[in-house]
């Protein structure tokens, strides 16, 4: 069993943190699949040119190469029968318990420059976009006895230029509660701020009258088109849907089966379902990054939301920060996006933002100011301080193996302005701007 952090959420302020059991059994062995990671579809690293490319954060999560992928099913309710794993070597019977999928994806996130190839290109907040295409990894299994039956995945597609697109901005804060140290020592952060997408209880999907929806038919033919392992992957047309400097895109998923069932009665083993493929980003038992500015979050619907009978959570997806569990695997869905840009600068072959990647938080900053980053070289990193002129305030050195890092700095006896953080390793040199206030 794992908990959830139910909450009333209020735009703008800290969240006030009550604990509620949530029916998150893990699957039966025999349900458990092995996903070989990180995925690829068809539109490999090598068909990337110019000023278009395919975004998979599961994919850019996968720089320490701990992760670990899960599947899970994906039903519109909890009625029919699924076994599940007990704790104790027995099992026990339940329903299905996650029913819908979210994922708001931002581009800026510097983990996006570490799995890119010479003449992808990357963004920055001040870069407009086009949302070309979206697309999912998943697992269709054909076990009904009607062979003509038509099964469908829908995809519903939007963005945050509109606030009635309803993404908002959240976060979970306790500072000085009982709580405090769960985030701190959890998360790196006492604050952990996330965009959240709101739910309709029906059709089961996004609140968002701006939203496009698409439909993916699933047929005997869709077992006979499967990547390796007997994954599943489609991806959608998104009419180049155009998306403002410094917004981001939304994506819900969710499976209608094609089909009646005896409610309650009939075993999952015999029906269609889709089981949707998820990371756990620093592999099983552990939390995920947090890097306060990098928006890119999943969320689900589980059952007392789907039902409407959450203490907190009705009308919202639920964000993998939500669930107090460490061993919480659906943080991160494989679901990739194709973006284009007319302003965004194509990498080169040397570039070093294909080894390295951070960014700087707070921003603006008074006291302390927080290097996270992840690099793919091993060895000693550099970074210097200096203000507009050139003058330095701070250097040092982050000894550091590939894979993730953060470094703290007192920054408090700074007067008020604008400096630079650079960070040198074999791959080259990133400059970042920050405001002391």
């Amino acid at each position: 069993m794992k908990k959830l952090f139910t909450t009333l959420l209020v735009v703008g302020t800290g969240i006030s943190l009550l604990a509620q059991t949530a029916p998150q059994q893990g699957l039966n062995p025999s349900h458990v699949r092995t996903v070989t990671s990180p995925l690829v579809a068809p539109h490999s690293n090598a068909s990337r040119v110019g000023g278009s490319t395919w975004y998979n954060y599961s994919d850019a999560c996968y720089i320490d190469q701990i992760s670990a992928y899960h599947a899970n099913f994906l039903f519109p309710d909890t009625t029919v029968v699924v076994t599940y794993d007990d704790g104790s070597g027995g099992t026990v019977l339940g329903g299905p318990w996650i029913h819908s999928l979210g994922q708001v994806m931002d581009p800026t996130s510097y983990k996006f420059g570490l799995i890119a190839q010479p003449g992808d290109i990357l963004f920055t907040s001040g870069d407009a976009y086009t949302l070309d295409s979206a697309g999912i990894f998943f697992f269709y299994n054909r076990n009904h006895p009607n062979a003509n039956i038509v099964d469908t995945l829908v995809i519903e597609i939007g963005n945050d230029n509109a606030t009635s697109s309803n993404i908002g901005t959240y976060y979970f804060s306790d500072p000085n509660g009982p709580t405090a140290s769960y985030w701190t020592d959890n998360y790196g952060d006492d604050t952990v701020r996330f965009k959240d997408i709101k739910y309709l209880y029906q059709p089961n999907g996004w609140n968002n009258p701006n939203k496009i929806v698409r439909k993916i038919l699933l047929d005997s033919n869709t077992l006979n088109d499967t990547l390796a392992g007997g994954i599943t992957y489609r991806a959608v047309d998104c009419g180049s849907m155009t998306v403002n400097p410094g917004r981001r895109v939304g994506m819900t998923v969710r499976f209608v089966p094609g089909y009646t069932w005896v409610a309650n009665q009939d075993p999952v083993e015999t029906l269609n379902t889709v089981e949707f493929i998820s990371l756990e980003e620093n592999g099983a038992g552990t939390y995920q990054l947090y890097v306060p500015g990098d928006y890119n979050c999943s969320h689900i619907i589980t059952d007392d939301v789907r039902y409407n009978v959450s203490t907190g959570w009705n009308g919202y997806y639920l964000p993998s920060y939500a669930f107090t569990s460490a061993t919480f695997g659906y943080e991160m869905h494989d679901f990739d996006y194709k973006l284009s840009c007319a302003t965004c600068i194509a990498l080169g072959a040397n570039s070093p933002e294909l080894n390295l990647g951070f960014d700087l938080y707070p921003n603006p900053v008074s006291n302390v100011l927080y290097i996270s980053g992840a690099t793919k070289l091993s060895g000693n990193m550099t970074f210097t301080m200096t203000d507009i002129t050139g003058k330095v305030y701070m250097n040092g050195t982050l000894n550091q193996n590939a894979g993730s890092f953060q470094q703290a700095l007192n920054i408090a006896s700074l007067a008020n302005g604008v400096y630079m953080i650079t960070i040198t390793n074999g791959a080259g040199s990133i400059v970042k701007k920050f405001v002391k206030d």
